[in-house]
């Protein structure tokens, strides 16, 4: 039977499941996912956050330059907010920024961009750190004098303020494409340019917190493209091409960086490990169901995950004595933190109208779209690449050509990776059934 909860008290649970918000080690919502399962394997294999540190540490003078990457919605910003907290506990000075404000990630990106972007985001960050005391000059005002006087594009008329160029890099507008033909016949230059601003807020930092104190640029959201569907491998590419000709431009002097990246740039380009560091370690998402099983859950994996979902509602009072309802939910999210998140958070929006706790039928409901959101994803053609995923339980051996499609569906949450004992991938539960049906369609039948 269910009843009304009073609004006041669901504004208050909604607001705790915003799918969207990372959270630090600080906040009473914080679940460490990295325990282990019945078997004792790790939930998430390799402590990844630590492996990142530890290379920062054991790098020295010479400075690390290291890739992280996490798959849709497995929590990676969280993580790296973690990191953030070690780090600075251990003493480093650490900027962090988001590239979603800086940069179209619906649109193929170049060196140029992404270089722009990072000087920009890392002066934003040392002035935010510095106060008011802070001497320096946004790098924005830096770079529209640098196009003045040192590229000089006659046809070109620049933007009337130094923030206006900030807009015009992440929103693309059109007269951009005349300053990137400009930059790139003087990468040099430019890197120069970029990089000796960086160098001057660097002192700057160390001047006015301890000049044996390191620092450390985190860049994330890189991974999160967002192009649709027919540009998906344009973009795709034109990053990945960034990683593996942009290695002088991305390791800035004097400070360790990190960059997010999407998972399939370091599962398709092997030649990325001689150049960055950690590119092997990706953050996987939390199993749910045992391997190669369709309905036995993984206790462990549902269990961390319940404990997620109760730091952020009382689940007594949503629930009932219906907690399987939960079990279905975290079973449908597939172990993808902020997938479950959204539901949950759908369920409470929902409990306006309908109260608590949810019927069967209403958690059917809730569901629904997401399944529907995965199968239309989906083509026949998709369904036999995905036959062969869920067969094999790999991404190993797939023809070249197939790179493109998997990294659309990897993107889409449509396969899974996982990190308990050995590394596997699976296709997402909710449409397991469609794709079994789909590959193994008689082809002529298919024709009428």
């Amino acid at each position: 039977m269910t009843a009304q909860i009073d609004l006041e008290t669901l504004k208050n649970w909604r607001a705790a499941c915003d799918p969207l918000e990372p959270i630090s080690p600080k906040d009473g919502r914080w679940v460490d996912l990295n325990g282990e399962d019945a078997h004792g394997h790790s939930l998430r294999g390799e402590d990844l956050v630590l492996s990142l540190f530890d290379v920062i540490r054991l790098s020295g003078e010479k400075f690390s330059c290291q890739l992280f990457s996490g798959f849709p919605g497995t929590g990676k910003s969280t993580e790296l907010r973690r990191l953030v907290d070690v780090l600075e506990k251990a003493g480093y000075i650490v900027l962090c920024a988001d590239a979603q404000n800086f940069l179209d990630l619906s649109s193929p990106l170049n060196e140029e961009d992404l270089l722009i972007a990072v000087a920009g985001a890392f002066g934003e960050e040392a002035a935010t750190k510095l106060g008011r005391d802070d001497p320096g000059e946004s790098y924005w005002t830096r770079f529209r004098d640098f196009l003045q006087t040192e590229v000089q594009i006659p046809e070109v008329k620049l933007p009337a303020g130094p923030l206006d160029l900030k807009v015009v890099l992440q929103y693309q507008k059109p007269f951009w494409a005349k300053v990137r033909e400009a930059l790139a016949r003087s990468p040099l230059k430019l890197r120069n340019h970029a990089q000796g601003y960086i160098q001057q807020r660097i002192a700057a930092l160390r001047g006015q917190f301890g000049k044996d104190r390191e620092v450390v640029f985190i860049l994330d959201s890189l991974e999160r493209l967002r192009p649709p569907a027919p540009k998906f491998q344009i973009v795709m590419q034109s990053l990945v091409r960034i990683f593996l000709d942009g290695k002088e431009s991305l390791r800035l002097p004097g400070c360790h960086t990190i960059y997010t990246a999407p998972p399939f740039i370091q599962l398709s380009t092997p030649a990325l490990v001689e150049i960055y560091e950690n590119v092997r370690h990706i953050l996987p998402a939390i199993r749910v169901l045992e391997k190669g099983s369709d309905t036995s859950p993984n206790r462990a994996g549902v269990a961390v995950l319940r404990d997620v979902v109760g730091r952020r509602i009382p689940l007594e009072q949503v629930f009932g004595e219906r907690q399987d309802f939960l079990d279905d939910l975290i079973l449908a999210s597939a172990g993808h933190v902020r997938t479950l998140i959204s539901l949950v958070r759908e369920l409470l929006t929902r409990a306006l109208r309908k109260g608590l706790p949810p019927e069967e039928a209403e958690l059917k409901r809730i569901i629904q779209p997401l399944q529907e959101r995965l199968r239309f994803a989906i083509s026949e053609n998709q369904a036999r690449l995905l036959h062969r995923v869920m067969e094999a339980g790999t991404v190993e051996g797939l023809d070249s050509r197939d790179y493109g499609t998997l990294a659309q569906l990897l993107n889409n949450y449509v396969v899974l990776c996982y990190r308990n004992g050995d590394g596997a991938f699976e296709v997402h539960p909710l449409v397991r059934t469609l794709v079994r049906d789909l590959a193994l369609r008689d082809p002529a039948q298919a024709a009428q």
